[in-house]
This record gives C-alpha cells, sequence and structure tokens, in this order.
C-alpha cells in the first residue's frame, strides 16, 4: 500500500477525479464527504482558521495504485484547561453545518482492515504530532464511529463521545397518495388546502432554479428570509450572509452542474417569499435550509416547498427525504424516524488524554446535575 498526505489546495485539486470515482463507488449518504465541498469549504475558510491550521488529507491506494481510501483531515490549534492542543479534525467540521462526515473507504473493506490502517508508518507518524483527534458529525453506521472500541481495546486510547444531534428522515413511498396516506389526518387536510389557495392566486409561483445565473440572488433572498424569520422570534442564528454566503453561492452553483440541488422559491409577483434548499445525493434528498416571509403565512409555505421537493424526489424514484440535523416541531409532523450525530474524541498525547478525561467527567457531572435538578421540580 502507498500513503501520500496532501496538506495545501494544490495538492487537493491533483486529486480531484479519484475522489471522485471512490466517492461514487460507496455508499454514502454525504455530499460533505464530496470532493467539491471540501474543497469549496478549505477555499472560503481556510483563512478564517488559526494561521496553523492546514489541510491533512490522507490517501490510500493499493498495489495497482487504485485509491481505496481517503482521511479527509485537517489540523488545527484549540485551547483547552490543558494548554494549546494540537488538534485532527474532519475537514468540513467548521464554520458549515457538514453532516454524516466519516472517512472515504471502498464497502468491501472489513473494520478489522480500516483499523489496522491506522497502524501504516505514514499514519503513525503523522498522529505523534498531535494531542488529540476530535470526530464531529458521525452516524452510527461510519466507519470512524465503528472503530473506536478497537482503539480503547488495542491502542487503549482514552475515548469521550457524546451524541449531538438529531436528524429526521423519512423514507419515500412510491407515490404522493402514498405519503398522504402516512401523515395525520390534520396534516394531510392542511397541505391540500393551502395548495388550493396557491392554486388558484395567479400571482404565486413555486419554482425551482435551472439556472447558475440564479443562485447568487436567490441564495441572498434565503439568507434574509431566514434572518427574518430568527428575528421575529428574537432568536440568534448563525445561518448569516456575510460569514456564509458567499460559501453557498458557489457550492449550489457546483451542486446545480451536478444535477445535485434541489431549490425552490415561492415568489408573490416578483418578491421572492420563500425558499427551500436542498441537496440531492445517492439517491436522497437532503434539506439544507429554509426562508420564509411571516407575511404569507397563510400558505403554509415552508411545508408546501417540502412537499414539492418530497413529490418531486418521488418522481425520480429518490429513496428518502433526510430533514438533517435539528429536531423542530414541523419535521416530526412529517416523520418519526430519525437518526443520530454524535461527537467522538480520542486522545494521543498526555496532554491529549488528559483532555479527554476532562471533558468526559465535565459532561458526566453535567449530566448528573440536571438529573437531579428534575428530581427537585
Amino acid at each position: 500500500m502507498n500513503v501520500s498526505i496532501y496538506t495545501s489546495k494544490e495538492d487537493l485539486l491533483t486529486i480531484k477525479d479519484d475522489w471522485t470515482k471512490l466517492n461514487q463507488s460507496i455508499n454514502t449518504h454525504s455530499p460533505f464527504l464530496s470532493w467539491e465541498w471540501i474543497n469549496e469549504w478549505w477555499s472560503t475558510y481556510e483563512t478564517r482558521l488559526p494561521n496553523s491550521s492546514s489541510l491533512q488529507i490522507i490517501c490510500i491506494r493499493d498495489d495497482k495504485d487504485q485509491l481505496f481510501c481517503i482521511m479527509p483531515f485537517f489540523s488545527t490549534k484549540i485551547s483547552s484547561i490543558n494548554g494549546k492542543l494540537n488538534i485532527l479534525k474532519l475537514a468540513g467540521t467548521e464554520f458549515e453545518s457538514s453532516d454524516y462526515l466519516d472517512i472515504l473507504i471502498a464497502d468491501k473493506y472489513s473494520i478489522e482492515f480500516i483499523f489496522d490502517l491506522f497502524d501504516l508508518p505514514e499514519i503513525k507518524l503523522l498522529f505523534n504530532n498531535f494531542d488529540k483527534i476530535v470526530l464531529n458529525n458521525l452516524l452510527q453506521d461510519s466507519a470512524l464511529w465503528k472503530i473506536q472500541n478497537e482503539f480503547i481495546q488495542k491502542r487503549n486510547y482514552p475515548t469521550f463521545s457524546k451524541r449531538t444531534s438529531i436528524c429526521p428522515y423519512m423514507d419515500l413511498p412510491e407515490s404522493e397518495e402514498e405519503l398522504l396516506k402516512n401523515l395525520s389526518k390534520n396534516m394531510k387536510s392542511g397541505l391540500r388546502r393551502t395548495r388550493n389557495k396557491i392554486n388558484k392566486d395567479p400571482d404565486l409561483d413555486i419554482h425551482r432554479i435551472t439556472e447558475a445565473n440564479e443562485i447568487d440572488t436567490t441564495i441572498q433572498a434565503l439568507f434574509d428570509l431566514h434572518d427574518q424569520r430568527f428575528t421575529d422570534q428574537e432568536k440568534d442564528t448563525k445561518f448569516v450572509f456575510e460569514k456564509r454566503g458567499r460559501f453557498h453561492q458557489n457550492i449550489a452553483k457546483t451542486f446545480l452542474g451536478l444535477g445535485q440541488l434541489a431549490f425552490y422559491t415561492a415568489k408573490f409577483k416578483d418578491e421572492i417569499i420563500g425558499c427551500l434548499y436542498c441537496y440531492v445525493f445517492n439517491n436522497r434528498v437532503m434539506y439544507m435550509q429554509a426562508g420564509f416571509n411571516p407575511d404569507y403565512a397563510k400558505y403554509a409555505l415552508g411545508n408546501q416547498l417540502i412537499l414539492k421537493a418530497i413529490t418531486d424526489g418521488i418522481e425520480i424514484k429518490n429513496i428518502e427525504f433526510d430533514f438533517m440535523r435539528g429536531n423542530e416541531s414541523y419535521k416530526t409532523k412529517w416523520t418519526a424516524s430519525k437518526r443520530y450525530l454524535y461527537q467522538l474524541e480520542f486522545g494521543l498525547s498526555f496532554k491529549g488524554k488528559m483532555d479527554v478525561h476532562f471533558n468526559r467527567l465535565l459532561f458526566n457531572s453535567k449530566r448528573i446535575i440536571k438529573k437531579l435538578i428534575r428530581k427537585e421540580e
């Protein structure tokens, strides 16, 4: 086997084709492991990371020079109770909602084989430079989650894990009729009633973005509508155009060109009053973000745009609508199915191991205190 470690944007460009070929060959939930997402993420946010940060993309090829594993890490520094720590994290972790992260590896390889890859000299040498590995947004069926017991038992690494997010999802039926049958009576009647209102209003139109020149203004509208909703609710949001708008304008254009964008608008006359921003990947529709003008609440635009995205997905034989992270009540009206995201930490150096122990102790202490408070109440 041959191991290469790529540390710059220029390096990343050289492996685009091989990365894409591997990603398309495996059963992954995630567009957030695509070369396009990681490349755009690094291009946009590199300058906002500490100066010492760099990509640490580990690529492993077999004896025939075929790429069969990518470990998409980046290095950075954090402050902790144990001082400054050098850590490895999965690329895409910071700034953006990159769910379902993992390593990319051909499906045929076992968990034992994957664990053994971490014993390759080049990887062990790399890990010697770091205090801790922090892995965010892992599913329980991800390779990195599955190998944690191997690390505990065979390496004696201290670990700390916690559940961080709930991701509701819906298995798509074969028809809209079957979809509606599975919804509650109130939900079903509400969808039909508000759809009739939309159909009867000649000034209101639901449209799917098909041209790249529509992207910039529609992304801006999405951010504005999202901000308006949060302002009205007197809540803070991290989805702010000045911080994240350029990234989403660029990645939306890229995914549109790849046939992986499902971006819908509701317009009243010429004004965008609602947006639903989704990705389509591996036969799944993935809800990324939405925004709506509350002045048009009578149309229930959120549910109507979701219904449009779902029925479009059914039409082209998609198998799932993923509401992504967040357990908001409107999602549970569509589905009761959920999956969970986890954070996992491994201590490597003495300082890193102490930090993992401290984080575990702090987390468990908070959990005990919450239980005691509930009992008192």
